[in-house]
């Protein structure tokens, strides 16, 4: 049993989220528990996903409607300043980037979202690919081929999802293989391994072969740049 219900980022409640759902049950109980009625609390740091003041005023009245809400606190200018907060008396600040945009990335003007796999494939087939883009794919390559090795040793099949448009079905392929691998045997380990350069492959097509230092800090996190000394002569030279 439970009598208090915090919904971090609260705002979610006005779409199709988990928390509508939560918050739906909540307001059927109190409206028939109303001697124990669950009490609430949002937080969020922008109540509504709408825009001007009729809309954020709809928005908010649902708001409360749905999570019973009868009291809104918003924190003053001081206690904003006191926490750290920066007025920027109505400008809005352009932040650069902290970081050196490595030589050869993607030019902007022939970034298109929606062929952004297709230009990273080009890329590879031109030799224009960053040579920091092209370890990581050589890596993720290398991988592929001690897995496919290890398959036909085995009798069984692997096939490279990097073909695939969508770029987070790759670690999503490694790692339903990594589940119906044995425990704790090579080919899991592999996978496992396989999983965590994926998306290292996908944050350098993603970023259009920007974010290097984003790269090497998961591979770092995640032990990707770790080497098991039984992996074969063929991984040696990363």
């Amino acid at each position: 049993n439970y009598w208090l219900c915090v919904f971090d980022e609260v705002h979610h409640v006005l779409k199709q989220h988990p928390y509508r759902i939560i918050a739906q049950s909540i307001k059927e109980w109190n409206e028939q528990n109303q001697e124990r009625s669950i009490q609430t609390i949002g937080l969020s740091a922008s109540l509504t996903y709408a825009f001007g003041p009729k809309e954020v005023q709809s928005a908010l009245r649902s708001l409360c409607y749905d999570l019973s809400i009868t009291k809104m606190i918003s924190p003053t200018q001081e206690e904003l300043i006191s926490g750290g907060y920066i007025p920027n008396d109505g400008n809005i600040e352009t932040i650069q980037k902290p970081w050196q945009v490595p030589d050869g990335v993607v030019p902007e003007d022939e970034r298109k979202p929606h062929l952004v796999h297709q230009t990273f494939i080009e890329r590879i087939h031109n030799k224009s690919i960053t040579p920091f883009a092209l370890k990581v794919y050589k890596v993720v390559r290398a991988i592929e081929n001690e897995i496919e090795n290890e398959c036909k040793a085995r009798t069984e099949t692997f096939e490279s999802p990097l073909g695939n448009k969508k770029l987070n079905s790759w670690e999503d392929y490694a790692h339903r293989m990594k589940n119906d691998a044995v425990i704790g045997s090579s080919m899991q380990i592999l996978f496992q391994f396989l999983e965590v350069w994926y998306v290292a492959l996908r944050i350098v097509v993603q970023s259009w072969e920007e974010e290097q230092q984003l790269v090497w800090l998961w591979l770092i996190f995640h032990d990707g740049l770790h080497k098991h000394g039984w992996y074969s002569p063929r991984l040696e030279d990363w």
